[in-house]
C-alpha cells in the first residue's frame, strides 16, 4: 500500500485539482536536477498540451528540464490501478515533487448537482437525471435521456466523463442531443458548448505552486486558490449537425468558436 500519510500536500481547487507532495527536502542542492512527478487520469494525448502549459510555466519561472529539473508525467487513461502505481513509482525514484492532477469526484459531484437543480427551478426548467459509473453505463444513459424527449445534456466533469469525451459526444450526437461540456477540450472534440475554468491555466498555477516548494516553502503555507480565468468555447460544426443556429452576439462572446 502506498504510505503517503507523512507527506504534507496543498491542493489547487478547479476544474482539474492538484496535489503536490514535497518528497524529499534537498532545496540546499541547488545544482542537482529536481524530479518532478506528475501522474494523472487522461490519456497521453489529453495530456500532453495540458502538460506543455505546465512545462511553459515553469521556464518562465526559471526551471528548465535537463538543467535543473526532470519531469516524468505519466497518464493512466482512466486506468486507477495504474495511477496508483505509476504513484508509487515516483515515491520510489525519490521524486522531489508529485502533482496528482484529477477531476472532481464525490462529494463535489453531488453538489454540482444540487446547484445545478436549484439554477432549474429557477428558471422553470425541468431537469432529468441519468447516472452514468463505468462506460457501460454511458449507452444506457442517453438511451434513457432520449426516450424522456431531453432537449440538451449537461455533462459535469469528472474522471470517467473526461476518458470517455469523445464517446460521449458521439452517442450525443446520435441521439440529436446538443450538450453543454465541461472544458473546451470537450468542444474540440464535438461537443457543443462548454463555459468553464481554463484547464491549462490550472496547469499553469499548479507549475507556480511547484516552484514555490523547490525553493523551499512549506506545502501547508501555501494557499488554496479558485480559479478564476472561465472560458466559452462553442463548435460551430457541431451546431449544424444539430440545426441549430448559435446567435451571432453568442459567438462574439465566445473565447474560441469552432467552425
Amino acid at each position: 500500500m502506498l504510505d503517503l500519510r507523512r507527506r504534507e500536500f496543498i491542493t489547487l481547487i478547479g476544474g482539474a485539482a492538484a496535489v503536490a507532495w514535497p518528497l524529499c527536502a534537498r532545496a540546499q542542492e541547488a545544482a542537482r536536477q529536481h524530479l518532478i512527478g506528475f501522474v494523472t487520469g487522461l490519456s497521453e494525448a489529453e495530456l500532453r498540451p495540458l502538460a506543455g502549459a505546465f512545462r511553459a510555466r515553469l521556464q518562465e519561472l526559471g526551471w528548465f528540464e535537463g538543467r535543473n529539473v526532470i519531469i516524468d508525467a505519466r497518464g493512466t487513461a482512466g486506468d486507477f490501478d495504474r495511477l496508483v502505481t505509476d504513484a508509487a513509482a515516483l515515491v520510489s525514484a525519490n521524486a522531489d515533487v508529485i502533482v496528482a492532477v484529477g477531476t472532481p469526484a464525490g462529494a463535489s459531484i453531488a453538489l454540482w448537482v444540487q446547484q445545478v437543480k436549484t439554477a432549474a427551478r429557477a428558471r422553470g426548467v425541468t431537469l432529468l437525471i441519468q447516472e452514468a459509473r463505468t462506460p457501460d453505463d454511458l449507452a444506457p444513459a442517453f438511451d434513457g435521456l432520449a426516450k424522456q424527449r431531453s432537449q440538451a445534456v449537461i455533462v459535469p466533469a469528472n474522471g470517467l466523463f473526461q476518458t470517455e469525451r469523445t464517446r460521449i459526444v458521439q452517442l450525443a450526437l446520435a441521439a440529436r442531443l446538443p450538450t453543454i461540456m465541461a472544458y473546451p477540450q470537450d468542444v474540440e472534440v464535438g461537443g457543443l458548448a462548454s463555459y468553464g475554468v481554463d484547464v491549462r491555466e490550472n496547469y499553469r498555477r499548479a507549475a507556480a505552486y511547484v516552484d514555490k516548494i523547490l525553493k523551499g516553502t512549506k506545502p501547508g503555507d501555501l494557499p488554496i486558490e479558485f480559479p478564476t480565468k472561465l472560458m466559452l468555447a462553442i463548435n460551430l460544426k457541431t451546431a449544424r449537425a444539430l440545426g441549430l443556429e448559435v446567435p451571432l452576439h453568442l459567438q462574439q462572446l465566445a473565447d474560441e468558436v469552432i467552425e
